[in-house]
């Protein structure tokens, strides 16, 4: 027996339609939440929004606090390091997706869609996020887009990306010469959905061939079919005419840092080529006697190690600052911490340095992976 339908059903598809593209749309509005706590302020960058003090200083969110839903697990030494952002007022006016958390003293701390938010201490100026890392996340909020879309961190900084982070491609002379045929094979159009809708800066562009392509500021957007895995980004410069479509670019470097090639991947040097290293003077206790090796002092550091002098005080570039040591001495720092060369090298992309277990808490800085184990490697911020 066949039963048919005694009413219209064309409203009810209609309505299903409608709720399809609401939920497809919903959410992806790129927009920064306008109110915030009174010591709360944002900076907006090209993937996202960044949520600082009121001085500018990053906020971070702590891991552990997750289980501790009624307060901080950050206290004494901890916060000392990590100070909790407090309410600077009794009662104040408290916005959407903020909260304030109860610290073990009674004072009140800000939280974010229920985690509570920190500076962090080493911070040297302004947007810097050196605090990122060993359990400790930016509190940020990325940039909406459409569904099967993202941004993803690569060396030039973060692109935009598809959803399984591949990185995303436009021509610069797209409006004169259209990619088409063989083109396309080598850089594949990154479809839309036949209901997706554009919404601020992102578009839908209808193809001849009945297909429908994402676009970003009216640039239609392609993969490319080189790139091997997350992260890649051969495609940049491709025939002069292609680039990634860089959200936000990647922290500038001194103009006396350059790129070398070495056994552990692209990492950065001095004018001469020499490996760069950071000291992380945190693992000189606890790492050490891990390995029951001595620790590398004042002396060890001495007879092996080259500060990277700066001349002058300068303004920090990206990751790089420069910092004034005890004896008066002007040392450039990444991430907030001191810069050395290894006086056990000679040759450019040397890293013999780190075999000898007494100098376990240096890394060389690398520029992109892969990278050896205990390497450190740094990416733009999330």
């Amino acid at each position: 027996m066949i039963i048919r339908p005694t009413t219209n059903t064309k409203p009810l598809t209609i309505a299903l339609l409608g709720i399809i593209f609401l939920f497809y749309t919903s959410n992806h509005v790129s927009t920064a939440q306008n109110v915030l706590p009174e010591v709360i302020s944002q900076i907006q960058l090209g993937h996202g929004w960044l949520f600082t003090n009121e001085k500018g200083m990053t906020l971070y969110h702590f891991e552990n606090d997750q289980k501790e839903p009624k307060g901080s697990a950050c206290n004494a030494e901890c916060a000392s390091m990590h100070p909790p952002v407090l309410a600077a007022i009794k009662n104040p006016t408290i916005p959407s997706n903020w909260s304030l958390a109860t610290r073990w003293d009674g004072s009140k701390q800000w939280a974010y869609k229920g985690r509570p938010v920190y500076t962090f201490a080493q911070d040297s100026h302004a947007g810097s996020t050196y605090g990122e890392g060993n359990g400790w996340t930016i509190v940020f909020e990325p940039l909406k887009t459409p569904f099967g879309l993202k941004a993803a961190k690569t060396v030039l900084g973060h692109v935009l990306a598809s959803g399984e982070k591949m990185t995303l491609y436009v021509r610069t002379n797209d409006s004169a010469t259209k990619c088409k045929a063989q083109c396309l094979a080598t850089w594949p159009p990154v479809l839309a959905p036949w209901i997706a809708s554009g919404f601020g800066d992102f578009s839908v562009i209808f193809q001849t061939d009945g297909n429908h392509q994402w676009a970003y500021k009216n640039q239609p957007l392609h993969l490319y079919t080189r790139d091997s895995g997350p992260g890649d980004v051969r495609g940049e410069g491709v025939d002069e005419i292609w680039r990634a479509m860089v959200l936000e670019p990647a922290p500038t470097h001194p103009p006396w840092v350059k790129v070398v090639m070495s056994d552990a991947g692209e990492l950065l040097a001095d004018f001469e080529g020499m490996t760069l290293y950071t000291l992380h003077e945190e693992l000189n206790t606890a790492e050490y006697t891990y390995l029951g090796s001595e620790e590398c002092l004042e002396e060890c550091i001495s007879n092996n190690w080259r500060s990277v002098k700066a001349p002058t005080i300068a303004a920090p570039i990206g990751d790089w600052s420069i910092r004034v040591n005890k004896d008066q001495s002007l040392q450039w720092t990444y991430m907030g911490r001191r810069v050395f060369t290894s006086k056990l090298e000679d040759t450019p992309g040397d890293l013999s340095a780190i075999l000898l277990r007494s100098h376990m808490a240096w890394r060389p800085i690398m520029y992109r992976m892969p990278a050896i184990q205990g390497t450190a490697h740094r990416l733009p911020p999330h």
